[in-house]
This record gives structure tokens, sequence and C-alpha cells, in this order.
């Protein structure tokens, strides 16, 4: 099978190129620099304005991850910028999937975001027939990326799959999860001991797997939740990599009350709400129609994470 990876030197990208070259799948990879897998490469500053056709020739599926994401969709959130979410995150995945189409590809699989549902779950976790309620820009553009996907679908018969995972982490990390490994690693007193909140994670690993195992079902028809099998507390998830660590989870408790008003007061109310509120994701349809299971615990995830980043920082 070849298939062609859109953001493949990206954090995601490359587990999948090296995980999808492992298994003897021939590998188009798409993206900023050459990737450390052996894979056929095809530089890509810009998605939306990258030629397509001689990369798309041959493939028979497409795995679109590129995306503004972490620092760059923060700076352009707090611009109010949002015509490059639509021209990045929006059209250029439209013009994939219509290129795609055009060139005889069967598949796309499009790596969406859990925040299409919103930011925050209480009682019930998020499951795919949960109302869209995007709160960011980031999201919003995914949503609409959602859609128009679903618009090329219906015209082409492109087989469509699309993935919402929650918080993605594991080795070579960025954005708010390497903030909390720093934290953890400096040892700094934390006031997070009270909390009593439940997020679902998704270890790189389960999000590849998941990947995988869309491309060779085809059953991988629609949308699909995908998380780690547990959800964590936010002090049960700093004890966990304190452990792998090998160093001290220093947590004492305040309310929590308290923490989200002092956090709106200096403006880091939306921080507040992901280390404070609770995001529970469903991946049970998933393991139900793709007879899929995550093949790496939280235990598993959380330990290699920690063991990359003692190793790299």
């Amino acid at each position: 099978m070849r298939v062609v990876v859109t953001g493949a030197t990206g954090f995601i990208g490359r587990h999948v190129c090296g995980e999808l070259a492992r298994v003897g799948t021939e590998v188009v990879a798409l993206g900023r620099r050459r990737p450390d897998t052996d894979v056929e490469y095809r530089q890509c500053a810009d998605l939306a304005d990258c030629p397509l056709a001689e990369a798309l020739r041959g493939a028979k599926a497409v795995v679109h991850l590129a995306a503004i994401a972490h620092e760059r969709a923060s700076a352009l959130e707090k611009a109010g910028d949002y015509g490059e979410f639509v021209r990045v995150n929006v059209r250029a995945t439209e013009r994939l999937a219509r290129e795609a189409a055009a060139a005889g590809v069967e598949h796309v699989v499009f790596l969406s975001t859990i925040g299409v549902c919103g930011e925050e779950t209480h009682g019930a976790p998020f499951a795919e027939q949960s109302p869209p309620a995007p709160r960011s820009f980031y999201a919003r553009s995914k949503l609409e990326a959602e859609q128009r996907l679903e618009l090329v679908r219906a015209e082409t018969g492109l087989r469509l799959t699309v993935f919402r995972p929650p918080l993605v982490y594991g080795p070579g990390n960025a954005g708010n999860f390497l903030r909390l490994l720093r934290l953890v690693a400096r040892g700094w007193p934390l006031p997070l001991a009270s909390i009593r909140n439940r997020r679902s994670l998704a270890y790189v690993g389960n999000v590849v797997s998941a990947i995988a195992a869309a491309l060779r079902s085809p059953a991988a028809r629609g949308l699909f939740l995908v998380a780690d099998r547990k959800a964590l507390s936010t002090p049960e998830l700093i004890r966990q990599l304190a452990q792998a660590m090998e160093r001290e989870a220093l947590l004492w408790p305040m309310p929590a009350s308290f923490l989200r008003a002092a956090a709106a007061a200096l403006g880091q109310g939306e921080a507040a709400r992901r280390l404070l509120g609770s995001l529970e994701v469903d991946s049970r349809k998933l393991e139900r129609e793709l007879a899929w299971s995550a093949p790496f615990t939280e235990e598993d995830g959380l330990s290699a994470t920690a063991r990359w980043f003692i190793g790299r920082h």
C-alpha cells in the first residue's frame, strides 16, 4: 500500500511514518524537513501551496496530519487571526481531499481534535454523537475541515475516517504537555493535591495504532474518538510522571474554586480549565467497529515520555 502522510515531520507525523514504514507500507512523507525514517520525502513547507499531484499518484490512502497547532496556533488566537486557520486547516484540507479523489486515492484519514466537542465534560464523557461546541479557533477550524471533507466524500465517494483525540503526548512532545514535564522535572510544589477531575489523554503510540487500524479496515468509515484506556486526575498524572522521572511529586491542597479565581484574575482561565476541569472521552465505538484496543497503557505512555524528556532535557 502506498500512503501519503502530510505533516510527516511533526510530532505525530514522525511516529506515523516510522510505524507505517516498519510494517512495510510505502510511505510518501510531505513535510517541512526530511524525516529521520527512510521513506520517500517531498518537501512541503505550506500545504496550501504545495504541489500534490506527483505525491498522490499511485497512492491508496492519505493520512492528513498537517495543521496550524501549538505555539503558532496560540499566537494566532491571541492576534484574533482566524483567517490563517481557515487558509491552512480548512481550505488546504479540502484541496488535498479533492486532489486525492481526482488522483484515484480511495481513503483519507484525518486527525481532528476532541476540542470540536468542547473543552470540559461534566459527568458524561464525550462520544461521537456529542454536539459540536468548539471554543478555540483551532477547534473551530478542525470542525470546518471535517465538514468540508464530508462534502468531498458525498460528492466523490472518497472513503473518509476522522479521528478526534484529546491531548496527544509522547516522546517528542511540544506544547502544554512539555510545559507540564518541565514543572514536574524541576520539582516545583504545585497546589493541586485536592483536584478530583478526570482527564483523558492519548499516547501517540495509541493514536498511531488507531490510524494503522483504520488503514487496514474497510469498516473505518466516519467519525471515531480515540484515547488511552483510563482517564487520570491531574494529581495522578503528576505523580505518575514524577515516579517515571524518579522525582518526588510535591503536591499540596488548595480549593479548586480559589485556583480558578486566581487564574482568571491573571488571564490564565483556559490554562486552569485544562488543569482543574474534566475532559473524558469514550472510544468504545473505535474498539467495537475496528476491533481495536489501545496497545499501550497510561503507565507505558507516561514512562516512555518521561524517559525521553530526561534523556533530552
